[in-house]
């Protein structure tokens, strides 16, 4: 019979504090991608500095980086012992389109057995999760079975251009066994889940130009080039009627799924109908032959996520582009290589467009796909707390969303990475209506509060360390 997790009742005495603490910090608009938001994101870093100080941290420090602030702590007492470093992101996405959302963004409210605002799952819930099961354990035991630091960067949503520079900077002190990672919305709901890697990400600016300036439609319409015209082929071009990604040797490095890890998926509780409820549509689209959870976490995909062109005044002005511009999304699985899809959407593009018609492509991002380190002791580690909090053996799931985890990986040395899912599918990140079943929240202070424990014993301390 499994033992309740350690932290059962500092969690309900903790309870009203915890929220609160989450609302204050989901309250601050961190958004990195303006300018204009410079002093949320300095303000959000501040909070979390003091509430890693709170918790028992030491060296809570907001540093002193070349671009957005990030936040540094530790806790170095356990002598001998592995060292784990939480690494995750405070800055949030921008809230637009305002207009659907069901409540303002920022205003922050607990309803239903969820949290509502942005931000609140993707990260800041996962990271305070993380945070109070530290402070949970410092509160009731005094002491940490093994060491924690903590970096936390404000640069996730605007594609981490300064990260390097400060892993680099950084890299002596950020020195760990095991680096763990929230994975906002990969979890199940009702359910434990553990991810065993996260897809990549190869983001483009495409721009099409097919003259000085736009021209009067009904002067110059039918005879010269129309620059949406233009893009919007390319992009209808894109996919198969398959569904398939048409770029060539897209596929050709793509690992599929073995017989067992289809099995694994097949037996995931999912419910596809809910899930189109809570994503708003009717239908599911994607590559013919594939389940909905292997397109979502094991198959490759591309999406335009933006198009900005033509007449935008609101009136009645017919004219002809010169110019359109999309942005487009690419999400990899393992082994597909960003580098060689580049070059072959690059090619691809090029060889739509004829003479007269410019063609301008800018990488905006491009991350490489990730696996987390499933033979490694402190995975063990994981599968047993999660056990322990839930009552039920975990089940591995692959999450469709990226993050810079192989940038981290080698410039630290390589130390094991593990993934914690915080959230489900249903929290509609990045979208209006951003939420976090508080079910989740609880279940990983209390996971974390064993996982400390769990790694302590399992995972050997590395030359790194």
């Amino acid at each position: 019979m499994l033992r309740s997790p350690r932290l059962v009742d500092w969690c309900d005495r903790e309870r009203d504090r915890i929220l609160t603490a989450l609302c204050d910090w989901v309250r601050i608009p961190s958004i990195s991608a303006f300018g204009d938001h410079d002093d949320q994101v300095l303000a959000s870093a501040n909070f979390c500095s003091q509430i890693l100080h709170a918790a028992g941290l030491r060296r809570a420090t907001v540093l002193d980086t070349v671009s957005r602030p990030a936040v540094y702590a530790e806790w170095l007492g356990a002598e001998g012992a592995p060292t784990v470093l939480v690494f995750g992101h405070h800055d949030v996405q921008p809230a637009a389109p305002l207009d659907q959302w069901d409540r303002p963004p920022f205003e922050p409210d607990v309803v239903g057995g969820y949290c509502h605002g942005r931000g609140v799952s993707d990260a800041k819930g996962p990271l305070l999760s993380i945070i109070e099961a530290t402070r949970g354990i410092l509160a009731t035991e005094h002491v940490l079975p093994l060491n924690v630091k903590f970096l936390i960067h404000a640069e996730d949503t605007i594609a981490s251009p300064n990260l390097s520079r400060l892993l680099e900077a950084e890299k002596e002190r950020l020195r760990a066994d095991v680096v763990l990672m929230p994975a906002p919305s990969a979890g199940l709901a009702g359910h434990p889940a553990v991810p065993a890697g996260l897809r990549g990400l190869l983001a483009f600016d495409v721009d099409v130009t097919t003259g000085a300036s736009d021209l009067h439609a009904g002067e110059f319409g039918g005879t010269v080039p129309n620059a949406v015209h233009w893009l919007v082929r390319l992009i209808a071009d894109l996919h198969r009627e398959d569904g398939k990604v048409a770029i060539p040797g897209f596929y050709h490095r793509v690992r599929e799924l073995s017989p067992l890890g289809r099995q694994v998926l097949a037996t995931t509780p999912f419910d596809e109908e809910q899930w189109r409820r809570d994503a708003g549509v009717s239908r599911v689209e994607g590559e013919w032959g594939y389940t909905v959870l292997e397109r979502l976490g094991t198959r490759p995909s591309c999406d335009v996520v933006s198009v900005i062109a033509g007449n935008r005044t609101g009136a009645l002005k017919t004219v002809v582009p010169s110019s359109a511009h999309a942005t487009l999304a690419l999400h990899l699985v393992p082994d597909q290589d960003p580098m060689e899809v580049e070059a072959s959407f690059r090619s691809y593009a090029e060889a739509r467009v004829p003479d007269g018609v410019e063609l301008e492509i800018t990488t905006r991002q491009s991350l490489p796909p990730s696996v987390a380190s499933t033979d490694h002791p402190a995975f063990v580690a994981a599968l047993r707390a999660l056990k322990r909090c839930w009552g039920e053996d975990p089940v591995l799931t692959r999450h469709g969303g990226s993050a810079p985890s192989e940038m981290v990986r080698q410039l630290l040395r390589h130390p094991a990475l593990l993934y914690l899912s915080v959230g489900t599918l249903h929290d509609r990140v990045h979208a209006p209506n951003e939420q976090l079943a508080l079910e989740q929240f609880w279940k990983n202070v209390l996971t974390v509060g064993e996982l400390w424990h769990e790694i302590a014993a399992r995972v050997p301390v590395s030359d790194a360390t």
